[in-house]
């Protein structure tokens, strides 16, 4: 498990924290597997009603993927920045209309999304 990504249950809230201030929150491999797979987890449980994701500091939510962590992957390990990326669009597949592949899982395990920046 990373420090990077926090999870909390407040209640009937699970609270997932992205906890890379100094990278604005951007999300690595990692963070994606951790948060789908606490999803997973909060999904089968019925006494989670909802789940709060927030990016820690003030700068940012989150910066989407962490391009300088692909890359300094890439350098190292090719073929397994090149898995990153097939993880990322097998889960954006899975849920039409999402971004970012961190947050496919949360799409697939939701009955309603919110985006409060966003016009609804």
């Amino acid at each position: 498990m990373t420090d990077d990504i926090l999870f909390d249950r407040k209640g009937d809230w699970g609270v997932i924290t992205l906890n890379r201030e100094a990278a604005l929150n951007a999300l690595t491999w990692d963070m994606a597997k951790a948060f789908r797979a606490k999803l997973a987890e909060w999904a089968g449980d019925h006494s989670v009603c909802a789940v709060l994701v927030r990016g820690a500091g003030e700068k940012a939510f989150c910066a989407g993927g962490d391009i300088r962590w692909l890359h300094e992957e890439a350098k190292k390990d090719p073929a397994h920045a090149s898995e990153f990326f097939r993880d990322a669009v097998c889960q954006a597949l899975a849920a039409p209309g999402t971004a970012c592949e961190g947050f496919a899982g949360l799409a697939e395990a939701a009955s309603a999304l919110a985006a409060p920046e966003l016009a609804l």
